[in-house]
């Protein structure tokens, strides 16, 4: 979705200007917390269950 060259942001790019593409933040603090701790890990995959 999000791919360099033909994903749907590169799209808006070359057809919106001002686009700014950002990865999902909670997503970020998914990946990083699944190395922390489990709770942690739990927690936040049911943040992310409660968006989506």
């Amino acid at each position: 979705m999000v791919g360099r060259y033909r994903g749907f942001i590169s799209y808006l790019k070359q057809n919106v200007s001002g686009v700014l593409a950002i990865h999902c933040v909670i997503h970020r603090q998914h990946l990083v917390a699944k190395k922390l701790s489990v709770r942690l890990h739990e927690s936040l995959h049911l943040l992310i269950c409660a968006v989506v």
